[in-house]
């Protein structure tokens, strides 16, 4: 299998409509005490370019194919993740002991060969779970 070296336009469009389709107003619960809303509205933008970069970055750095581990992967995560999803045909398993963060992330990725796990990563073994 040959490795790209861009991301592809497809999935920088599925980063982008999945920014759109996060639920920031559960999130930001999540990720702040107050202040959330805010929070949102000036972070939501830079984390998606920084993570679309990060996953830029992991095209030249891991082979097609493989396996990764995220440990208390968030909305930060996702594109790299979806980077190693489509580009890249890796299996992804993103771990979070937030169970209100798993469950808002996987409303907004239904439809995608992503799906966050409510456990400790440490418990991980074998072949990652469907």
């Amino acid at each position: 299998m040959r490795r790209p070296t861009r991301i592809s336009a497809a999935t920088r469009r599925v980063i982008a409509e999945l920014f759109d389709r996060l639920d920031y107003r559960r999130l930001a619960s999540v990720y702040c005490y107050e202040g959330g809303d805010e929070f949102w509205k000036s972070k939501r933008e830079p984390c998606r370019r920084l993570g679309t970069r990060i996953g830029g970055s992991l095209l030249s750095r891991l082979a097609a194919g493989g396996r990764s581990l995220y440990v208390g992967a968030g909305v930060a995560e996702l594109p790299p993740m979806l980077v190693e999803s489509l580009d890249l045909h890796r299996t992804v398993l993103p771990c979070n002991l937030r169970r209100s963060e798993v469950a808002t992330l996987n409303r907004a990725c239904r439809g995608l060969r992503l799906r966050f796990h409510a456990m400790d990563a440490g418990s991980a073994r074998g072949p990652l779970p469907k």
